[in-house]
């Protein structure tokens, strides 16, 4: 079972859940209920949700029985993200073996329950701690993996429909075990800090250096239309247009966007004055 649970109030209310030397921190901005991941031994992730009073002008947390979900085996540390876009939370778990390379991630279904996602995430040898980011800028949530025997860490580009691509390897110090992510050099761009457990006493920091093209923008020409679109969810970005490139005005498109087959979509008439498109993330 988990060596300890702590939850710590502050002025913003937070629940703190950690193990041994890996901690995460999950804020929670609801007073209406709490949510905490934990992991253990035994191979579950447990999942608590409970509802909460009010005391001292801050909540505090009370839950329900504990419900247990397959992760694997030797599940080490847990990330929360929405991998497939539809709003639900998921989970992410590396599973720390000598031997082991597996991810497991386990896909929301929005009620507090969890099912296990297709298919098998490959990172390095001995993941141990796994943390989420926008890596490659497409809006869509990526996964980067500390790899605690291959001593690198794996980041895996989400899809953006609970699957990933495989993993690229970047070397670190000896003994990564533990990731996080933040915008250290802020150019807007998620960097890796690795905390290497060997006796070189290190943290290393990996810069993101990837210049993004940003989700296709397609044009369509039928029926006296130009049919605009672009990949949905594309989370940040804007439609915008112009009527000449020698301007700086660039404003929003008025007309509002419709679903199709995945994609954003919104219809110009092509008797309009001349117009330019573009896709851009405030």
């Amino acid at each position: 079972m988990p060596t300890k649970t702590e939850t710590k109030q502050s002025r913003s209310c937070a629940a703190c859940v950690h193990r041994n030397i890996s901690r995460a921190f999950y804020p929670v901005k609801s007073h209406a209920s709490y949510l905490m991941a934990m992991v253990s031994a035994a191979g579950f992730a447990i999942l608590f949700h409970g509802e909460v009073a009010l005391a001292d002008g801050c909540p505090r947390p009370s839950f329900a029985a504990a419900k247990s979900f397959d992760a694997g085996v030797n599940p080490y540390s847990v990330a929360v993200g929405d991998f497939k876009g539809d709003g639900r939370l998921d989970l992410v778990l590396p599973n720390d073996t000598s031997a082991s390379l597996y991810v497991a991630v386990l896909l929301g279904n929005g009620d507090g329950t969890f099912q296990t996602a297709p298919g098998i995430l490959r990172a390095g040898t001995g993941p141990i701690s796994v943390a989420v980011g926008d890596f490659n800028g497409d809006g869509k949530p990526d996964l980067a993996v500390a790899n605690r025997v291959s001593t690198d860490v794996s980041v895996l580009l989400g899809n953006g429909d609970g699957t990933f691509q495989s993993a690229y390897t970047y070397i670190t110090g000896e003994r990564p075990s533990s990731v996080a992510v933040g915008d250290f050099d802020r150019d807007g761009r998620p960097d890796l800090a690795v905390a290497n457990e060997a006796f070189s006493g290190t943290v290393w920091v990996l810069v993101n250096t990837c210049v993004s093209a940003g989700p296709n923008l397609n044009l369509v020409s039928s029926n006296g239309t130009v049919s605009v679109s672009w990949p949905f969810p594309s989370t940040g970005f804007v439609l915008e247009s112009t009527t000449s490139l020698s301007l700086t005005n660039w404003q929003s498109v008025v007309e509002a966007p419709m679903t199709n087959n995945g994609r954003l979509d919104v219809s110009v008439p092509l008797s309009q004055i001349e117009r330019y498109f573009r896709l851009r993330k405030p």
